[in-house]
């Protein structure tokens, strides 16, 4: 009896054990889907901007180059414009990042096209 019992705690335990891992994989899923989509709207949100923006001031130039402040500038609105898709889908960027660390990810992605635009 004493056998039996301990069996069906171990089952127990293990279809517990189980049905947590489940929910804890199931949840980083869900999260990393969701930084994922964060990271759209930020790639969006500076897609825009250099076409509206960053390409207008570019092609009126000798040297095609911004000044420190028109860049800040850029990376303002590339956040405004992230910030504003993501809020149609119910989503606040400073969920998933802090309000400092949202002008680096920006930088990174515009670091990444830069690198990709040279390959070309």
């Amino acid at each position: 009896m004493e056998q039996l019992l301990n069996e069906n705690l171990l089952a127990a335990v293990v279809g517990v054990a189980a049905c947590v891992f489940g929910v804890v994989k199931r949840f980083e899923i869900v999260k990393k889907m969701k930084l994922d989509k964060v990271v759209t709207f930020i790639e969006a949100g500076v897609q825009i901007t250099y076409e509206n923006y960053v390409r207008v001031l570019k092609n009126s130039r000798e040297d095609g180059k911004l000044t420190a402040a028109e860049r800040s500038y850029a990376v303002k609105k590339a956040l405004e414009h992230a910030k504003a898709y993501a809020a149609k889908e119910g989503i606040v960027l400073t969920k998933f990042y802090s309000e400092e660390y949202l002008p680096v990810i920006v930088e990174k992605i515009i670091g990444e096209k830069k690198a990709a635009a040279d390959k070309k």
